[in-house]
């Protein structure tokens, strides 16, 4: 809630309770223009009865002006908002999470930047999207 330019969130697995989540905070965050990036698994890397489930939360999040891009690879867990705080850590932030695990913050505009370069120059992305991480 304390955004005020981005939110990128890295997290290989969604599900609908969390997606509702992040729907609902993008909703209540519109008015301030506050972009929202996800970075997720695609659906056809899914178990075959979970990829239509995951077409749909995908498009519901991309519907309310969340720009999703999805990677055929990635294990990367974090959130980076304003190019300044980092959660990073074990967890998936928009899917279950485990008893072990972590999760860290730190507010460093170096740490951000070295972690958004890193994780969008993997050029696995199914579809191109740039950020600026000056």
């Amino acid at each position: 809630m304390e955004a005020n330019e981005e939110i990128i969130i890295s997290s290989p697995g969604i599900n609908a309770e969390k997606v509702k989540k992040i729907r609902e905070l993008v909703f209540r965050k519109q008015d301030s223009s506050v972009r929202v990036i996800i970075m997720t698994l695609s659906a056809e890397i899914y178990p075959e009865t979970r990829i239509d489930k995951t077409r749909v939360l995908i498009k519901s999040m991309v519907e309310l002006g969340i720009v999703v891009k999805e990677f055929a690879e990635m294990h990367e867990h974090f959130a980076v908002i304003d190019k300044q705080i980092v959660w990073y850590g074990s967890m998936n932030l928009l899917s279950q999470e485990k008893e072990d695990d972590n999760l860290m913050r730190v507010s460093s505009q170096e740490i951000a930047q070295e972690l958004l370069e890193l994780a969008f120059r993997s050029g696995k992305g199914k579809n191109d999207l740039h950020v600026e991480c000056s």
